[in-house]
């Protein structure tokens, strides 16, 4: 039987005892100070003596867990020091409530409000450390209204999805966890184990304990066996402060299964959907797909660059109020690459383009790549070949192609993968068969292809 610990284990409840009476009794004196009335003697002198004897046990038994090593002992001393001041300062208090020893040394009433208010503040510091050893530094301001950042903040500030590319895996997701959690305790100048965590490179050379990573199982890695050992065990990191969460851990797993991903940019990175939830939660970034009307910021398209266009050529309309996005649907037969120069001015703003029943002939189909915000391209009963395909290709926000009525076949399905965010192609009535167009779709997820030959 280990002494040291059993009792110990009883100072988080005894230690509420001392809290609970010190705090009453100031309550009970401060309340009969104000009113002008005296406070019975003999209830004063057991509730302090009650006070005195509680917080003995209390830092007894403190003493006793904190004599096996859980805690960090530059972290302890604080608290410790403090809670035998709780102590010296209840004694004082229950011995003045003692008439003689007043008398001795010709004490006046002003001194207990003295020694309750020296008790309260003395009080409040210990608490404040017994609280940063078992919760972290920031647990009762994590989520106060005047501090709603967390150890991620800078990270979370410019985590979206229009700088993903300038984020890494290490750098920006993991190490801010080992920041908070382990540099105190493990870095170039305090090696707790001869282990550096401050860079990705020291955490690779490991410690006294040998490499903290196993990539191949990660379930055997060093590193995640001690934050995830139950919190008895001597060996279970950190010792003190806020242990590393749920989804912490579970971002750590995934980095060490990943590690030659980690100082990839995040834009590059195929996360799973469970990882993808944690870095929501962690750090406030979706890397779900954002539709097209929040990936395109554009500003309102100047109404009098419409008015010049021939309307007999071009029918065009706002999609929005905000009247940043427009659809053009031609109306003319034959439509030549030169009519089609007169949308440059307001290129940026189309996101529907409509030739359907066109009848283009001899058309410089590339010459669409200038409206690089196009969303929906509509071709249908167009001289459309599969070698026309490609010409789309660096529309990179092209989510919808409908190709009804062409002379594409087969033969396009490798060209239609390559599209970076093409979600839909309609190919109906056009050389493509059945049996391909079902076996496309089976194996690719993106684009789906929807038509048929009959």
């Amino acid at each position: 039987m280990d002494f040291n610990l059993f009792f110990g284990r009883f100072h988080p409840i005894i230690v509420h005892l001392p809290i609970g009476f010190m705090i009453l009794i100031l309550l009970v004196e401060l309340s009969f100070f104000l009113i002008k009335q005296k406070l019975n003697k003999n209830v004063l002198k057991v509730s302090w003596f009650f006070c005195f004897i509680s917080s003995v046990f209390a830092s007894i038994t403190g003493l006793l867990i904190s004599s096996k090593g859980h805690y960090i002992e530059e972290n302890l001393l604080y608290h410790k020091v403090f809670g035998f001041i709780v102590v010296g300062v209840s004694l004082i208090s229950w011995l003045l409530t003692n008439d003689s020893i007043q008398n001795l040394f010709k004490l006046k009433t002003g001194i207990r409000l003295l020694t309750n208010s020296s008790l309260f503040i003395v009080l409040t510091i210990t608490g404040h450390f017994g609280g940063n050893l078992t919760h972290g530094e920031d647990y009762l301001t994590e989520f106060s209204p005047i501090n709603k950042v967390t150890h991620n903040k800078d990270f979370i500030i410019k985590a979206n999805n229009d700088n993903l590319d300038s984020l890494s895996l290490f750098k920006d997701l993991i190490k801010p966890i080992f920041d908070s959690k382990c540099v105190s305790c493990h870095n170039a100048e305090i090696k707790r184990g001869d282990f550096d965590m401050t860079t990705f490179e020291s955490i690779k050379r490991g410690g006294g304990s040998g490499n903290p990573l196993n990539n191949l199982n990660p379930r055997e890695s060093l590193l995640l066996e001690r934050i995830t050992l139950p919190t008895k065990n001597i060996k279970f990191m950190p010792p003190d402060g806020e242990i590393v969460s749920y989804d912490e851990i579970n971002l750590i797993f995934w980095w060490i299964k990943n590690l030659d991903k980690s100082d990839f940019p995040l834009s590059s990175i195929e996360f799973d959907e469970q990882t993808k939830d944690v870095l929501k939660y962690l750090y406030a970034i979706n890397l779900e797909p954002k539709q097209w009307d929040q990936r395109l910021i554009l500003p309102n398209l100047d109404k009098s660059l419409i008015k010049n266009l021939d309307e007999n050529i071009f029918e065009i309309k706002f999609l929005t109020n905000q009247q940043s996005f427009i659809s053009v649907r031609v109306l003319k037969q034959g439509l030549t690459n030169k009519e089609l120069d007169e949308l440059d001015l307001i290129k940026e703003h189309i996101v529907y383009f409509d030739f359907s029943n066109v009848t283009l002939k001899d058309f410089d189909f590339n010459s669409l790549n200038r409206f690089k915000n196009l969303v929906q391209l509509k071709l249908n009963y167009n001289n459309v070949q599969d070698t026309n395909i490609l010409a789309f290709k660096e529309l990179e926000n092209l989510e919808v192609l409908n190709l009804i009525g062409t002379k594409i076949t087969d033969k396009c399905f490798e060209d239609l993968s390559q599209f970076k965010n093409l979600k839909r192609v309609y190919v109906w009535k056009t050389g493509v068969s059945f049996e391909e167009l079902n076996n496309f779709n089976s194996k690719n997820s993106n684009p789906l292809l929807i038509g048929s030959t009959f």
